[in-house]
């Protein structure tokens, strides 16, 4: 029954959010991570890789990261300190890029 619930929480913050939320090797590493993957991501390797430290939440370098997300969106993290901002940004950038291209 619990695996059938967590199936639908995972549904419903999909559907909610946009975005598929997968823990990582959790039980291998002492600082959890959890891998977000958009529903409108152009490329299945298009994810943003979190960590979690003793500070928060940590972003983790992937070729999405380096390569397509620009500055001003980075300064969302740098300056504001805010992962939900920075990850609506992204939402909007993909969701446009998708939708007007």
């Amino acid at each position: 029954m619990f695996k059938e619930k967590m199936q639908q929480y995972k549904e419903f913050v999909f559907l909610l959010t946009g975005y598929k939320i997968e823990f990582i090797n959790a039980e291998q590493r002492t600082c959890p991570r959890v891998k977000l993957s958009s529903m409108f991501a152009e490329d299945e390797h298009d994810v943003l890789l979190f960590q979690k430290n003793e500070n928060g939440l940590e972003l983790l370098a992937t070729d999405f990261v380096e390569h397509k997300v620009d500055d001003k969106t980075f300064q969302l993290l740098k300056t504001c300190h805010s992962i939900p901002a920075f990850i609506s940004q992204i939402t909007l950038d993909l969701f446009e890029h998708q939708t007007f291209m």
